[in-house]
């Protein structure tokens, strides 16, 4: 009975030394990543980002990209201010919200692979797609007073006397249009391992959204088809 015992956790501990070797030697196949942007026009956090990852070629380490994006975009000439009555804010001569929902496909490539318990992984993704614009109204609070005021959309017929306050950030969204374009992005992913399958990790890169028309958001600003932009994510994810 003490050998079967013997035997028995010898085998168990042989089992679990092989699957930690496993663990931190193979290339994962699947890489799972949520994380939050920060954009150079876009407010202090910009939106959110998803990334799947599969293995294409293990000889080359290559991946597959598929990303699923989502920001708001601030024009570079909003300027938010108090109303006159209850100084509440608004942005000033803005008429919509711009948020670009982004679709991509593209590759990423393993340039310096990290050590087994330290270091940091460096990987490049360039991937591109539609990118699909929701351009809704941008309501404000508009009349004499908080108590005899309303939500309406905002446009240059508007008083700066009469705007008490700004309306919810989702108000609107029923009459929003979808406006079809195409992105491109090309970035470099600094990963961290942490607890084998989990990560942590920053992306840094350019991305460029273009447009068949321009895009409407401060008219006495101007308005444009392109929007290019640094950005920044930091996520978390999983690998398997």
């Amino acid at each position: 009975m003490h050998n079967i015992s013997l035997y028995c956790i010898v085998l168990i501990l042989k089992i679990t030394l092989a699957q930690q070797f496993y663990n931190e030697n193979s290339i994962f196949k699947n890489e799972l990543t949520v994380g939050i942007n920060f954009n150079t026009i876009a407010p202090i956090v910009g939106g959110f980002t998803l990334k799947l990852s599969r293995l294409a070629n293990e000889k080359y380490e290559t991946y597959h990209c598929f990303l699923f994006e989502g920001t708001n975009v601030k024009h570079p000439k909003e300027v938010k201010v108090s109303s006159v009555g209850g100084g509440n804010t608004y942005v000033k001569g803005k008429e919509n919200h711009f948020i670009p929902i982004r679709t991509l496909y593209g590759r990423e490539h393993i340039l310096f692979q990290k050590a087994k318990d330290e270091g940091v992984q460096l990987n490049i993704i360039y991937a591109g797609g539609p990118v699909w614009g929701i351009l809704k109204p941008y309501y404000i609070l508009y009349g004499p007073n908080q108590d005899n005021a309303q939500y309406v959309k905002n446009n240059a017929s508007r008083s700066d006397n009469l705007i008490q306050g700004q309306g919810g950030f989702l108000m609107g969204m029923d009459e929003a249009k979808i406006i079809p374009g195409l992105s491109t992005r090309l970035s470099l992913n600094l990963v961290f391992d942490s607890f084998r399958s989990n990560l942590i990790g920053v992306e840094v890169g350019m991305q460029m959204d273009i447009f068949p028309q321009k895009i409407r958001i401060i008219p006495i600003a101007g308005d444009k088809n392109t929007f290019i932009s640094g950005f920044i994510v930091g996520y978390f994810g999983n690998r398997w």
